[in-house]
């Protein structure tokens, strides 16, 4: 079911859930060598930070 949207849909809903639940921040640790969850990331408004925690790159709203 890759390149159908649905990483993107659930990622967006679970964003926009936490939110109205409070949430200020969210954060995912996405591997730089993965484009398609950099991809989904960006598109649901988070943005890299320079963590890098076990190869995986933090990214905040």
């Amino acid at each position: 079911h890759q390149g159908r949207g649905y990483a993107r849909q659930g990622s967006a809903a679970m964003v926009k859930w936490l939110g109205e639940a409070g949430a200020d921040r969210i954060i995912a640790h996405v591997h730089p060598d993965h484009p398609a969850s950099v991809a989904v990331a960006r598109v649901i408004g988070m943005r890299a930070t320079e963590t890098v925690i076990d190869g995986e790159v933090r990214w905040v709203t």
